[in-house]
């Protein structure tokens, strides 16, 4: 399996290639398509300079003087063209190949050879293009142009663009040099910090949560991802620790009545303490608290389960909150607790059974934690397409390093797992998972000292 380096450098590679390549190929191009352009208006400039040349020649001597026109005509076969000279009827005046067919042959021949060398497969061959001339106004003749057509280079022009290409070739093969010398040290920065992410995730995969801070790179995606590798390690040091302490609490929760039911049946057994309905009973309350555990880490279970069945009831809110209420009257009333409903009358669509457990957990709760003469309130609203429920209580609040953790299974804010200070720490671990049943939240804000006030959060259906 290849490396990350190793893929970016050969990915690297591969794009540099290309583009290099694409750069060449566009750079010629373009070269050649200006060169061919800039060759076909230095044809046509020429051909107009030889144009007013014989036409100067013409009226100067007030004719066509031979020395002249073999001095124009041979001049202009040094450049590449044949020229003919005819007047006005078709007649011939001046023609270099009757003047010397060879040269012209040999040029013809010469520019074919250069241009072929040049454009392999190129199809050149002779055109003629006539030219009319006039003297004064008047319509003297035309020039015929013989040329290797379409167009031609001469030797100064092949030879400068031999040495433009050579050059192209050369920095393009430098280009690639460095861009390949630069893909090297970018994939190593590049590939660095993705390592060191790569090493810290394989650090969590052995159970090391301690993950280094965050890797020094302007990248923001590897930043993204450090950061995430960094919150997903203290999420799960914080899991394994629930994970620990939900192990050790069970044990613990179990183990309790366990050894009472063993030590009270034992002595039994042997005889040590009489069996009498006193010892009956307890033995069947320690049984009651074996099923209530079991009972309660079922409904745990079956919160936390997706269903696909909802039996969703209409329900009026004052109607509904007002019943709840009635259920914990006498317990509110023997603890000298004011428990009130204040609502807005609306009504909706909802889960009554789960919405109703949570809503009793939350409300034991905060009886069991709010002193005599406290008062504990339930208030429902709609807002936002949302049902919203609060129950707020003068109690004793809870402590802001136990704040975060109050959802959790087992967990209790009584490090001493007295009973007098709550049950086995399942009851808002119950109320959190029926809410995100519901499609909802539940959420807290405390103060130690002050109260609570928890928050079910319930989509309008």
């Amino acid at each position: 399996m290849k490396s990350l380096r190793t893929r970016l450098m050969g990915s690297y590679a591969l794009v540099a290639l290309f583009s290099v390549l694409g750069v060449l190929f566009s750079a010629n191009y373009l070269v050649d398509f200006q060169f061919k352009r800039m060759v076909q208006g230095r044809i046509a400039r020429e051909q107009q300079e030889y144009r007013d040349s014989f036409t100067q020649a013409y009226s100067q001597s007030k004719g066509w003087n031979t020395n002249t026109l073999d001095l124009l005509g041979m001049e202009a076969l040094s450049k590449g063209y044949i020229i003919k000279l005819t007047d006005t009827q078709g007649n011939k005046i001046w023609d270099a190949r009757t003047h010397n067919e060879g040269l012209c042959t040999a040029m013809l021949t010469h520019m074919a050879t250069d241009m072929a060398g040049h454009y392999p497969g190129w199809n050149g061959r002779y055109e003629e293009r006539d030219v009319p001339f006039s003297v004064e106004g008047n319509l003297s003749g035309s020039i015929t142009f013989g040329l290797y057509g379409p167009i031609f280079f001469n030797d100064s022009e092949l030879e400068f663009l031999q040495v433009l290409n050579t050059w192209v070739m050369y920095m393009g093969i430098l280009a690639l040099f460095l861009s390949l010398i630069l893909g090297v040290f970018m994939s190593r920065w590049i590939s660095r910090p993705i390592l060191q992410v790569t090493q810290a995730a394989h650090g969590l995969r052995m159970g090391n949560w301690n993950v280094p801070a965050l890797v020094n790179s302007n990248i923001t995606e590897i930043k993204d991802l450090s950061q995430s590798i960094q919150l997903l390690g203290q999420n799960l040091h914080e899991q394994d620790s629930l994970r620990k302490r939900l192990t050790a609490d069970v044990s613990h929760e179990l183990r309790t009545p366990l050894c009472i039911l063993q030590g009270k049946l034992e002595a039994l057994i042997d005889g040590i303490i009489p069996t009498n309905p006193d010892q009956m009973e307890n033995l069947r309350q320690e049984v009651l608290r074996l099923t209530r555990l079991v009972g309660q880490l079922e409904t745990l279970t079956q919160a936390e389960a997706p269903s696909q069945d909802r039996e969703m009831v209409t329900l009026e809110s004052r109607k509904f909150l007002n019943s709840i209420k009635e259920t914990f009257s006498a317990q509110a009333l023997e603890n000298n607790i004011n428990l009130q409903v204040k609502t807005e009358d609306f009504i909706f669509l909802g889960e009554a059974d789960k919405i109703r457990q949570i809503l009793f957990n939350l409300i034991s709760n905060g009886i069991k934690y709010t002193p005599s003469g406290g008062s504990l309130s339930l208030l429902g609203k709609q807002e936002n397409k949302s049902v919203i429920f609060q129950v707020t209580d003068t109690g004793i609040g809870i402590s802001e390093k136990d704040l975060p953790f109050i959802f959790e299974r087992f967990y209790r804010v009584d490090v001493s797992r007295t009973r007098s200070s709550g049950g086995v720490g399942l009851g808002l671990s119950i109320a959190r998972s029926l809410a995100i049943a519901l499609g909802g939240s539940l959420s807290v804000e405390s103060t130690e000292g002050v109260g609570s006030n928890f928050e079910l959060i319930i989509p309008e259906n």
